[in-house]
Formats: structure tokens, sequence, C-alpha cells
């Protein structure tokens, strides 16, 4: 089951580890950055889920960003950049399923904006990960919001 809707995002501050990595990695280099952002920052206070930002998409390789939202006041020596993300209007797609078929939830919102005319502002497209795979242990559960910044 999956959603597609285009909602406004509010301004978001998080801690941030980035990474250029071949797409097939992507998986790993998550992990690793989500991992050293809360070994160095283990007092910061999550504001909602993990999230992804796609800074850059070549055939082979990407740029990532993993972003822990947290509320700025709880990070007082930050390990890791703290970054304010704008608030934007975004097409927003709602996926319910392995992370193995995000790949599949990508291509539906990339043509649900086609077909709807809407057009991309060119700020990154991320996703939240809304589960905790350590809480939710089936695949089949994992609920994972996709989202393109619009003009």
């Amino acid at each position: 089951m999956s959603s597609f809707e285009i909602v406004d995002v509010p301004e978001s501050t998080a801690l941030v580890r980035g990474a250029r990595c071949r797409n097939e990695h992507i998986a790993h280099e998550i992990g690793r950055l989500y991992g050293e952002i809360m070994m160095g920052n283990p007092d910061a206070e999550l504001e909602s889920p993990p999230c992804l930002y796609y800074t850059s998409w070549e055939p082979e390789e990407c740029e990532i960003e993993a972003a822990l939202p947290v509320d700025p006041a709880s990070v007082h020596h930050p390990a890791s950049e703290l970054k304010t993300y704008p608030a934007c209007r975004a097409a927003k797609w709602v996926h319910i399923g392995p992370y193995q078929s995000l790949h599949e939830a990508w291509l539906r919102l990339w043509d649900s904006i086609r077909t709807q005319g809407l057009q991309p502002s060119g700020l990154a497209p991320w996703d939240c990960y809304v589960t905790d795979p350590g809480v939710v242990q089936n695949p089949e559960e994992f609920v994972t919001e996709l989202y393109v910044p619009l003009v």
C-alpha cells in the first residue's frame, strides 16, 4: 500500500554526516553515517525520524546526507554538522514495505510528479524512516516517507 500527496514540510534542524558512495553501497553507508552521528552526539534529542537526503544522483554513484532531526538546544557540542533544512512544499509518497523496494517507490513518486505536471524545485529529495527496524522486525511493515521539494 502506498499513497501520494502534496504537503508543506516545516523547517528542520539535523545532525548531518555526508558521503559519496556507489549506489549499491547506500545501505552500508547509511548505517555507518547514522552510527557516527549517534556515537558523537549521544545526548541529542531526536525530534522526528531519521532522514536521508540525496544531494547528487548519478547512474553509478550518489552523494547522500544522513540526517537526524534534533532539538538544537539538546546539542551542546556537535560532533557532526548541525544543518537547517528549509521549509518547503513537497510531493510525498508513503511506502509500506521493505527497503529493497524503495527504488520502485521512488519511480512511482517521480512518475506521479510528472503526470500531475508538478515542478521539482531543485532542492535535494529525501526519505524518512518512520519505523525503526530494531522495533518493527517485519520488513513488510516498514514505513518510509519519500519527499521531492516542489516549486
